[in-house]
């Protein structure tokens, strides 16, 4: 039942950083900084749900997980360069792409995982 709510959470996240990346785009600002954070707080329970269930990282899916977290974070902290004109958009972009990709495989990962 939790590794059911705890999968829900991850691509409700998922869904939030599609929908944040796509107002990105529009170079609406307000709205991609609101959906990330909203990404961000699903992906956060989602890790901490993980990380309760399981009483630590025991799979190949838990490390990569976390580190697809710890990734999400980075790319937080890459918007905040890319704010101040310390790194260029482009870059900021690829890692955005990345941890999209990321999170994409980490989710069917966990499907395939899953016994149904």
């Amino acid at each position: 039942m939790w590794s059911l709510v705890h999968g829900l959470v991850n691509i409700l996240g998922f869904i939030f950083m599609v929908v944040a990346v796509i107002f990105a785009r529009r170079h609406s600002r307000k709205y991609h900084h609101l959906f990330l954070a909203i990404s961000l707080i699903f992906l956060s329970f989602g890790v901490i749900l993980m990380i309760y269930l399981l009483r630590g990282l025991w799979g190949f899916h838990c490390y990569f997980g976390l580190f697809v977290y710890v990734f999400s974070l980075f790319v937080l902290l890459s918007g905040k360069l890319f704010m101040g004109r310390k790194i260029k958009r482009s870059v900021h972009k690829a890692f955005g792409i990345l941890v999209l990709v990321l999170l994409l495989i980490q989710c069917v990962l966990g499907i395939v995982l899953s016994r149904f």
